[in-house]
């Protein structure tokens, strides 16, 4: 039932949680790589975790009717931590190599 539930939204939102298990997957995949540094790692982790939050609260979000507010604003809070996490990663890496941003 919850796939066809789904499914009643249409190809937009199907869109969006197909890209949403997409960056799960790279977020996965970036944990893996990163264990040669300890902070890149911390913080992979930490949007790895806020990604799977945010699509927690983004199906609670759907199946409350698109009416509970609150699971929106965590949703919305999880990509915002996966975002500063990403563009902390981005500015450690770019140190540690010497380039500038």
């Amino acid at each position: 039932m919850p796939m066809m539930a789904m499914m009643y939204y249409g190809p937009v939102f199907m869109l969006h949680m197909v890209t949403g298990f997409i960056l799960v997957l790279v977020a996965f995949g970036l944990v893996i790589l990163s264990f040669s540094n300890p902070t890149t790692l911390l913080l992979s982790i930490v949007a790895l975790l806020s990604i799977i939050v945010a699509g927690i609260n983004g199906m609670l979000f759907m199946f409350s009717g698109f009416s509970n507010n609150l699971y929106s604003f965590i949703m919305s809070l999880g990509f915002l931590f996966a975002i500063v996490s990403y563009f902390a990663i981005i500015m450690i890496s770019s140190r540690e190599s010497g380039s500038h941003l």
